[in-house]
């Protein structure tokens, strides 16, 4: 059951590996998901057991389900709508409920976790040689980077993200000194990668990320390390020419995204309580856009997405289901210690990242990005679990 989830995260990417049973379009992750959601059923059975853990975001997580079910209703293609629902919902929201009940034990989310960063890993040094092919060949537009494997380089930083923030919350709270060198090896490869993509969007959302741990660290040593840490990639990265000519067009970007807000909030506006349904913003916009302007899938920020895709109902679920994850991530991150520590950082981390690199992109919705919130999320209170539970210990031995 474990090795599935393993095998789950570490093939994130292998949806893109696509065929046909018949007429229904599959992916090879969506195999993984299945065969993982199977043995769970064998293993639910066994244990003569008919019932998920319960969890704090139940209630949001069905009107969810719900909206979704409503948006493909009205959306311009009920049948890709249906396909979007099965990946982005139904699968990873299973690889949710399964990850919240199967590990519980930190070797097993340590597994996860290098799963994780092996992947992660994989694409570090793919995106990495392709940049430099890309420069060394003269072949590199700065206003659309290489990217490795995807469509964008954007993507792959979003890919990225995750884990790049959970092995930096174990290289600074390892409860144990090998989780601090197996986070600085995948550090190695993941800052530069991280890098290269070029995102602006990351480079904003991890300045914010190092403000804040800065902020709260209870260790003076900590707050040193983040902000040298901190201040020594943003020096190498501003000396990068390639790096500073990248910035020099960020007011034409923050132009087109003023653009496609607006043209997102007048689709919205005139549908504003199921939206333009699953799979159909483009269509909704096409009367919008110029002959020039590429059709964008979806409006370049997280929250107006799940407007667009889910309606009201959808985006106040999911905003919802966001809050009180990060509420009781951060409220048990401020007393956490040994292995809950690293990893409600990491998962903190990465929901701080979530959002401010949402405020300018997509996070969430293509498939891998679906399983890798959902396994943040899983993350976030299988930390918070295990924190209460070393307390409940503590009492116990003082007693």
């Amino acid at each position: 059951m474990v090795w599935g989830l393993y095998l789950v995260t570490a093939g994130m990417p292998l949806y893109l590996i696509r065929w046909h049973v018949g007429p229904l379009p599959t992916t090879l992750l969506e195999v993984l998901i299945l065969a993982t959601c199977v043995a769970y059923i064998a293993r639910l059975r066994q244990e003569r057991r008919l019932w998920l853990r319960r969890t704090p975001v139940d209630i949001p997580i069905a009107l969810l389900l719900i909206a979704g079910l409503i948006s493909i209703v009205v959306a311009f293609n009920p049948v890709a709508a249906a396909g979007i629902y099965r990946a982005y919902f139904l699968e990873a929201i299973a690889v949710f409920y399964i990850a919240v009940d199967v590990l519980d034990d930190p070797r097993d989310i340590r597994g996860l976790l290098v799963a994780a960063g092996i992947v992660s890993a994989v694409f570090s040094i793919g995106e990495l040689i392709t940049f430099f092919v890309e420069f060394e060949s003269g072949r590199l537009i700065i206003t659309a980077p290489p990217a490795f494997a995807y469509t964008s380089s954007n993507s792959v930083a979003l890919f990225l993200e995750p884990p790049l923030t959970f092995a930096a919350a174990f290289a600074l709270f390892p409860s144990r000194p090998q989780d601090r060198w197996w986070a600085l090896a995948f550090l190695i490869l993941l800052v530069p990668a991280a890098a290269a993509t070029l995102s602006r969007g990351m480079y904003l959302a991890f300045v914010v990320l190092a403000i804040v741990a800065v902020v709260i660290a209870r260790d003076v040593r900590i707050k040193l390390a983040v902000t040298a840490a901190a201040a020594a990639v943003a020096i190498a990265l501003v000396l990068l020419p390639v790096i500073r000519e990248r910035f020099t067009s960020i007011g034409i970007s923050f132009l087109q995204r003023l653009v496609i807000y607006d043209q997102a909030m007048t689709v919205l506006l005139q549908k504003p309580i199921f939206g333009p349904g699953l799979a159909s913003y483009a269509q909704a916009t096409a009367p919008l856009r110029s002959a020039h302007q590429w059709p964008n899938i979806y409006p370049h920020n997280l929250w107006l997405a799940f407007w667009s895709e889910t309606g009201l109902l959808g985006l106040i679920s999911f905003a919802a289901t966001y809050v009180i994850l990060f509420v009781k991530g951060w409220r048990e991150l401020m007393r956490s210690s040994g292995f809950a520590r690293p990893l409600l950082y990491g998962a903190v981390g990465t929901l701080i990242v979530y959002f401010v690199h949402g405020l300018v992109d997509t996070p969430f919705w293509k498939n891998d990005l679906a399983v890798e919130f959902w396994l943040v999320a899983a993350l976030t209170l299988i930390g918070v679990r295990l924190s209460r539970r070393r307390d409940t210990s503590t009492e116990a031995q003082v007693s």
